[in-house]
């Protein structure tokens, strides 16, 4: 079901984006954050929770009729099935959308050392008219 979760995340981010979608995976204490970047036109603060709910549509999405409005509800509802969420960031120039779930219970690396979990992984995802790019950063 998570998998499901980051598909429609990042197929969210496909439909707004202008370019390039960033992933980005991260842990923080007893989290793993995953971040949906996007270069599209962001969502605005005030429309940051709305988008959560079934159906909701942004008046610029108007023009997009190739999604239903379902994604980003389904996705919360996933990852709060597994105690996580799915929360609009401060990002930039895009929107940016993480979702956070729990590690494993007895899995969670000790707060003094990272050493299982180096620097955060990037995935960079390049589209254009004949398909999509990804690459890996560090």
């Amino acid at each position: 079901m998570l998998t499901r979760a980051l598909r429609n995340l990042t197929d969210n981010a496909a439909r707004h984006t202008r370019s390039t979608i960033w992933l980005t995976m991260t842990t923080d204490e007893d989290h793993a954050v995953i971040t949906v970047d996007d270069n599209g036109a962001g969502i605005p603060a005030d429309q940051r929770e709305r988008v959560f709910d079934r159906f909701a549509r942004l008046d610029s999405d108007r023009r997009d009729v190739t999604g239903t409005g379902l994604g980003l509800a389904i996705a919360r509802e996933i990852a709060r099935a597994h105690r996580g969420d799915v929360r609009v960031g401060e990002g930039g120039p895009g929107a940016r959308v993480e979702l956070v779930v729990p590690l494993a219970i007895g899995t969670a690396p000790p707060h003094t050392s990272r050493s299982r979990y180096p620097a955060p992984q990037t995935v960079s995802i390049d589209t254009t008219p004949n398909g999509a790019s990804m690459r890996l950063r560090r």
